[in-house]
């Protein structure tokens, strides 16, 4: 089951706790259990690091995707999706990322860009893109030298991009996209993840001529 627009499942295992975990993003119960395990282990830490409201707002994003176990869970296009996106998990999240930021500005270097990453991700997944457009391009200001989050500069282009196509500023996510794709450091996964919506981008804008050969290249890379 996917939600492509939030491009949660990329971004959910591309996220710092889940590296430790050596494993890819699913709504495994087996996983969400070794999820909630970390997750009360930091909760009961009576004073919490920078570092540790980190990671309790990752855990509760990854928390947020769930299976639609009922039918009268929420859904958001149509009640035969398999998947959701639960807000209350998501706003667990926000509010630990905003104890964060609400730190004097020496304590939270290093921290404030990648946590608004986080936040602009929540409001991407909660279909608010205007407000997931201004805390990505936040996120990006921020986002210096210094980074303790390990938090990609690249996967934050790529949620920007999206917040852009979503919002409706599709020539501004083409220039962001043509940028990332311009990058020959990047890995092949994450070139072509930014090639496939670089295509859905400029077909979204009419310029449909040159969709397919760009997409038949992300599909060549893929395979």
């Amino acid at each position: 089951p996917k939600l492509s627009e939030t491009l949660h499942e990329t971004v959910l295992s591309s996220l710092p706790v889940m590296r430790q975990f050596a494993v890819r993003w699913s709504p495994d119960p087996v996983l969400m259990r070794r999820v909630d395990h970390e997750l009360n282990l930091l909760r009961l830490q009576p004073r919490k690091t920078n570092a540790q409201r980190f990671q309790i707002a990752q855990y509760y994003l990854i928390k947020a995707f769930s299976l639609r176990a009922r039918v009268s869970d929420p859904f958001y296009s149509s009640p035969g999706e398999e998947l959701y996106f639960d807000r209350s998990q998501g706003a667990q999240a926000v509010e630990y990322l905003n104890q964060l930021l609400a730190q004097p500005e020496l304590d939270r270097a290093g921290w404030s860009g990648g946590a608004l990453a986080l936040i602009g991700f929540f409001h991407l997944s909660d279909h608010d893109y205007v407000q997931a457009s201004r805390m990505l391009d936040r996120a990006l200001a921020e986002m210096g030298q210094r980074d303790e989050t390990g938090i990609s500069r690249y996967q934050v282009q790529l949620l920007a991009a999206q917040a852009d196509i979503l919002s409706g500023k599709r020539q501004r996510a083409i220039g962001r996209l043509q940028a990332i794709i311009e990058d020959d450091r990047l890995p092949n996964q994450a070139y072509t993840l930014a090639l496939e919506h670089y295509g859905d981008a400029l077909r979204l804008m009419g310029e449909r001529d040159k969709v397919p050969q760009i997409l038949n290249k992300a599909l060549q890379l893929y395979k």
